[in-house]
């Protein structure tokens, strides 16, 4: 789905926006990008306390609603190296205008020298499964449902059954996922609010990291805190049905009818 690349000190990547990682406004999902700089701010933070291990502790997210590019590219960078914990930033460009799309900066909580990493961060793999054909409904090959009655208690919300494909190499659920179902939850408020076909995409997230997604599946429950004529602010809280704990709260912007941003 991404690839990255070594330049002197510093790390470039790339993510093709297919159609498939488009929402219905035509802006591409929050999802995949939240779970892009993840991946690529979790590895400079690595990179900057291996041996030593790392978790994702929250991240922040924000697109153009007009931007479409067809590919994006960013260069993590780290903000400030602490004792206890690395902020990173990732700006996200159009890979062919150099146009700014998007940009977001996480907070990597760094773990006791006694959970070292098991893997050299400076291997940057592809979450990406191998059957996994382009062209196909993202969410859907992800197993990710959403729906008006998926949340906890019949709420509006969305579902995601663990699969070990999905996990990092702690054993829990990848951070990049728990921003995925934070945007389907919020997609299907949206689509309740606005109606099924509505052209709505997410654009603004905030996702709060809890405690480990391990056993599933997980539920996220929808809540509007906010509306304006054409868009909505949503909490999502998600919790592991299997360990019965909330794993992350969310803080999501919905918008509807996008129109192309007349910004170079």
């Amino acid at each position: 789905m991404f690839e990255a690349r070594s330049v002197g000190d510093e790390l470039d990547a790339e993510i093709e926006v297919r159609p498939d990682l488009r929402a219905p406004a035509g802006v591409p999902l929050l999802g995949p990008l939240a779970s892009f700089c993840d991946t690529m701010g979790g590895v400079v933070a690595a990179i900057s306390t291996f041996p030593v291990a790392v978790a994702t502790a929250d991240l922040g997210i924000a697109l153009d609603p007009g931007a479409r590019p067809r590919a994006v590219r960013t260069r993590p960078q780290v903000l400030r190296r602490g004792r206890t914990n690395v902020v990173t930033e990732m700006e996200l460009f159009d890979v062919d205008t150099g146009a700014r799309v998007g940009w977001s900066t996480m907070t990597s909580a760094v773990l006791s020298a006694d959970q070292p990493q098991i893997y050299d961060p400076r291997i940057v793999t592809q979450m990406m499964r191998t059957t996994y054909t382009p062209g196909d409904d993202f969410y859907a090959e992800l197993g990710l449902r959403r729906g008006p009655d998926l949340g906890r208690d019949g709420a509006v919300g969305a579902q995601l059954v663990i699969e070990p494909w999905l996990g990092n190499s702690m054993g829990m659920l990848h951070g990049g996922c728990t921003a995925m179902i934070a945007e389907a939850a919020a997609l299907a408020a949206g689509e309740v609010e606005f109606g099924a076909d509505a052209p709505i995409a997410v654009v603004d997230a905030h996702v709060r990291y809890l405690n480990g997604a391990r056993v599933g599946p997980i539920v996220a429950s929808a809540t509007v805190i906010g509306r304006e004529p054409e868009a909505l602010s949503v909490r999502v809280a998600q919790h592991d049905a299997g360990l019965d704990r909330q794993t992350s709260l969310a803080n999501v912007r919905v918008i509807r009818r996008a129109e192309p941003s007349a910004r170079p």
